[in-house]
C-alpha cells in the first residue's frame, strides 16, 4: 500500500530529515528505526518507507499490513505533521 501525505495547498510538509525520527512515527503502535537517516521504521511484522518528494511524503508499506492498520497508522503521521508543523494537511491513497 501507498499514500502521499501533503499539506492542503498541495505544498509538502517543510520537515528536515533529522526530525523524521520524531515526527514519521505512529503512536499507537511501536516502532523501530531500520535506517539511520529514519526513512524506514519496523512495526508489527511490516516495514514502512518514507520517501520525501514533490509533491508530497510518500509512505510505501511492506509485508503483511491490513488496510485498517496501515490507515490508522497513516493518520496518525499525518497528526503528528500537524502538530509538529502548525500546517494542515490531507492523505491521499495512491496504490
Amino acid at each position: 500500500m501507498q499514500y502521499l501525505i501533503r499539506q492542503l495547498d498541495d505544498d509538502e510538509f517543510d520537515i528536515s530529515v533529522s526530525d523524521y525520527s520524531l515526527v514519521l512515527r505512529p503512536k499507537s503502535f511501536e516502532s523501530t528505526l531500520v535506517e539511520p537517516n529514519g526513512c524506514d521504521i519496523l512495526v508489527e511484522n511490516f516495514l514502512i518507507s518514507f520517501s520525501p518528494e514533490p509533491p508530497g511524503m510518500q509512505i510505501t508499506f511492506s509485508g503483511g499490513v491490513s488496510t485498517k492498520d496501515a490507515d490508522l497508522i497513516v493518520n496518525e503521521i499525518l497528526e503528528n505533521l500537524e502538530e509538529f508543523t502548525g500546517q494542515k494537511g490531507k492523505i491521499i491513497r495512491i496504490a
